[in-house]
């Protein structure tokens, strides 16, 4: 006989009843249900009933090409349908059996039932289950085989590498309705650590026990009907199946050694580019702290009354009060930048006759950058000058005289600078 599966429609729970009215079987609603060709079809749904709570009216029904009543009980008679005559028994209270089931006979079944609870309340139930018939051992070409995984497997439960013994292949689509024992080579019984891609599998332990493993399964559950069998068998080499283990091992410390080398190389690179932060930083710090000893300022002034001086000349202010970084030449009246910077220079004069006038320009080389004049008409008169400038090293900086009726008073002349900035 060919084996066959076929899928039916599954259908929803229509209520859940009164709180008298409960549902106590195992069979969920919308379970799959497997039956063998041949044989009968237990569908064991039952209610539980408190005190004064009663079934009026049940029906069961079999949904496959067209929907069929299967039987009916009213006041405690069944009535079963000319098409399941003679093959339909009542099981608990809702429940039924069906013998002779065919592969065609695949499919949607459920039960409706209305009952009364102790309130005098109508209540509509419904349960369905979806049903596959089979015929023959449903492996994927009749046969049963047993082979060994051959690369062991990690269980984390023992942290142990094991071989895998594997039963199968089914083709069920869930997991089949029974499960499969194992014989080991010491005649012991033992079942199966779980059911994956179509097969039982089975962990030895270890060390693994060489020789012969069995699997076998019940053949009614399984619709064997004689065809086929129910066991298969595979001998395991005690060296082999040991060294499996080993290499699994071996593998899995080499992986760890690989990993432990990656992390260490990604360390070490964290650590060198940590290192050549470090090293920048200090760079930066270095030179921050050299940036801190670059301080540039000086303040000169007069020391005697200066008048009719050569127009264009360098206003010299011998008389120096501060000279830090010694960039301001007393010779000369020059500051020269000794850093490529940014500068803030002052000047101020004042002329007391008045027959001259104080007239002073900010010189950057040969470039005017500010000026100042007092009046000829007036005398005690002051004047003043700042400019804010970026300086190349070697640059100066200096006061020229602007007119040739100058005059410069002592006291109120001064010529200051310096460095706001290294940017």
């Amino acid at each position: 006989m060919s084996k066959t599966i076929v899928a039916g429609l599954v259908l929803a729970v229509l209520s859940t009843g009164a709180d008298g009215l409960l549902w106590s079987s195992g069979l969920q609603d919308n379970a799959v249900v497997y039956a063998c060709a041949g044989g009968t079809l237990s569908l064991p749904w039952n209610l539980t009933l408190s005190g004064g709570d009663s079934i009026v009216d049940i029906q069961w029904f079999y949904l496959g090409l067209s929907e069929e009543l299967i039987a009916t009980e009213a006041h405690g008679n069944v009535l079963t349908m000319p098409a399941f005559s003679g093959r339909v028994r009542k099981i608990s209270n809702v429940g039924i059996d069906i013998d002779g089931m065919q592969v065609l006979d695949k499919g949607n079944y459920s039960v409706e039932i209305v009952g009364r609870s102790a309130a005098g309340d109508l209540v509509n139930l419904r349960r369905s289950v979806h049903v596959f018939i089979l015929d023959g051992l449903q492996t994927t070409d009749n046969n049963l085989h047993v082979t060994q995984q051959p690369v062991a497997e990690y269980d984390n439960s023992t942290d142990q590498y094991h071989v895998v013994l594997r039963c199968g292949t089914f083709e069920y689509p869930t997991q089949p309705p029974f499960d499969v024992t194992w014989e080991t080579p010491l005649g012991q019984t033992e079942q199966s650590s779980s059911y994956k891609d179509g097969t039982f599998l089975l962990k030895l332990p270890n060390p693994v026990e060489g020789g012969t493993y069995t699997c076998r399964l019940p053949p009614s559950a399984a619709c064997l009907h004689g065809n086929g069998t129910g066991e298969a068998t595979l001998t395991v080499d005690k060296t082999e199946a040991r060294l499996a283990v080993l290499e699994a091992r071996q593998e899995s410390l080499e992986n760890k050694n690989s990993d432990l080398t990656n992390k260490y190389t990604t360390l070490k690179l964290e650590k060198d580019a940590l290192e050549n932060r470090v090293d920048d930083l200090q760079d930066k710090n270095t030179a921050l702290a050299g940036l801190l000893n670059q301080t540039v300022s000086f303040h000169a002034r007069l020391h005697v009354t200066q008048y009719n001086l050569p127009v264009g000349s360098s206003l010299i202010l011998p008389r120096v009060l501060n000279n830090h970084g010694n960039a301001y030449d007393n010779d000369t009246g020059k500051f020269t930048a000794p850093y490529t910077a940014t500068y803030c220079f002052l000047a101020t004069t004042e002329d007391v006759n008045v027959n001259g006038r104080s007239a002073l320009s900010l010189m950057v080389d040969d470039t005017e950058v500010d000026y100042t004049e007092t009046s000829v008409a007036l005398t005690w008169q002051s004047a003043s000058l700042h400019a804010v400038v970026h300086l190349t090293a070697g640059q100066e900086a200096w006061l020229k005289v602007r007119v040739s009726d100058n005059y410069f008073d002592t006291y109120g002349t001064a010529f200051s600078g310096f460095l706001v900035d290294h940017s």
